[in-house]
């Protein structure tokens, strides 16, 4: 593995471009960021909440980093979630040089979980596991400097931080992109994507599929998305990861239809064993705990080193099969079902539409859920289907419509944005 200070090192006398679009070199990013003098001193939290300018929320990061300074990254829709008395970095400042501190490694980064599987979480690594895994996906993609990476999920998530990482380890341009670019603009490059935006890459006639590389994480592709990708020839990868791994745990190019549950195997570091159905993970990249509002980490429960997962999975060949979350388990009336059933029967009746399942609980049945649609459709032709083919167990406690103008924070919503929508919406 490089070392950060090798790392840091190359990239500062680099003339490479960071930014395509402004054409923001790396050099000139270490050179600014030198001058700048944030709220904080060493050791302390600081929360960055720049997510406008990828150039200068890469400043920010390369100050902390250099001077030994412990970072939060949000936005500034989640401005001091759950914190208090944390500095709040929000634009560039001029002010004196500091003194560089070469314990890079014990630097920790704080980023907040989508809350997309249940209540938001502050999830606390350090720089070496962030740095392992970059660099470890990067080998794992084939990429080099030549690589333009595309930023097309939120930089304050992991997901997104995690591709802005692999920029800096590979020393290669990043460029961020929009969903209308991602449908209508001829694109290059290397791009991370949840399996909701796979459709747009789909609907996109202009892009040369020789020259895109996808790597889905954020939940499990539909089989029918990944038929179509490898069908039209799309370099394609499939991964299962999460928050608490620095993103990515394992990875597999898609090449053949039939290998299309497969997560893959593990990257280079990663262990996983299996525990009463569930997926248990450790390795180089495992993080360090989580933030509370005192600024204090709270060590992860882990069962010999191995953090166990909600992810009930088979294995088959050292490749992650993943089933289902524990958490989509529901006991309704004392029958025992997934909300993959319910995920299987919207999906082959209404493919193009955008919905979210919300798993409650009912005071008569035990388990109940909500099922949150996203559409412009006729409303009642769509819920007088699902309630025909929603028997028993099946049947949702709400049925509830949002338009399709409607906007969530972050690619995927959160449980607290469902909730909200839920509360507001007349009963289904």
């Amino acid at each position: 593995m490089k070392d950060i200070i090798e790392i840091l090192s190359t990239l500062s006398s680099s003339n490479n471009v960071f930014n395509k679009y402004d054409g923001t070199t790396y050099k000139s990013i270490f050179k600014q960021a030198q001058k700048l003098n944030p709220p904080v001193t060493q050791k302390q939290w600081i929360l960055i909440n720049q997510d406008k300018n990828i150039s200068e929320f890469l400043m920010m990061v390369i100050f902390c980093i250099k001077n030994n300074i412990n970072i939060i990254i949000s936005s500034p829709l989640e401005n001091n979630y759950k914190l208090k008395n944390i500095p709040v970095w929000n634009d560039l400042t001029e002010g004196e040089k500091h003194t560089d501190c070469n314990k890079f490694f014990n630097i920790k980064i704080a980023i907040l979980s989508s809350g997309s599987t249940g209540e938001k979480k502050i999830i606390v690594h350090d720089l070496k596991s962030i740095l392992f895994s970059a660099i470890t996906v990067a080998n794992e993609l084939e990429s080099n400097d030549s690589t333009t990476w595309l930023l097309a999920l939120p930089i304050y998530h992991i997901a997104g931080f995690s591709l802005l990482m692999r920029a800096l380890v590979t020393n290669s341009p990043l460029e961020k992109i929009s969903k209308t670019e991602l449908i209508n603009n001829p694109i290059e490059g290397t791009i991370s994507l949840v399996s909701s935006q796979l459709d747009h890459i789909l609907k996109n006639n202009r892009i040369n599929n020789n020259k895109i590389k996808i790597l889905v994480g954020g939940g499990k592709a539909s089989p029918d998305q990944l038929k179509k990708m490898i069908e039209k020839k799309y370099d394609i990868y499939t991964s299962y990861g999460l928050s608490e791994y620095a993103s990515t745990f394992s990875i597999k190019k898609q090449i053949r239809i039939s290998d299309i549950s497969s997560c893959g195997a593990p990257i280079k570091g990663a262990m996983f064993k299996v525990k009463d159905n569930r997926l248990a993970i450790k390795g180089e990249s495992i993080f360090k705990g989580t933030l509370d509002i005192n600024q204090q980490i709270n060590p992860p429960v882990l069962d010999e080193g191995y953090y166990i997962t909600q992810d009930i999975v088979e294995i088959f060949d050292n490749e992650i099969h993943i089933k289902s979350r524990a958490d989509d388990i529901l006991i309704s009336g004392g029958v025992n079902f997934s909300l993959n059933e319910v995920r299987d029967i919207v999906n082959k009746q209404f493919p193009k539409i955008n919905y979210y399942l919300l798993k409650q609980a009912h005071k008569k049945w035990g388990d109940s859920y909500s099922l949150i649609i996203q559409t412009d459709d006729d409303r009642n032709k769509i819920e007088h289907k699902l309630r025909t083919l929603l028997l028993r167990h099946l049947k949702p406690n709400r049925i509830c419509f949002i338009p399709l103008r409607h906007k969530f924070h972050g690619i995927k919503p959160s449980k607290e944005e469902l909730d909200s929508v839920i509360n507001s919406s007349t009963k289904g």
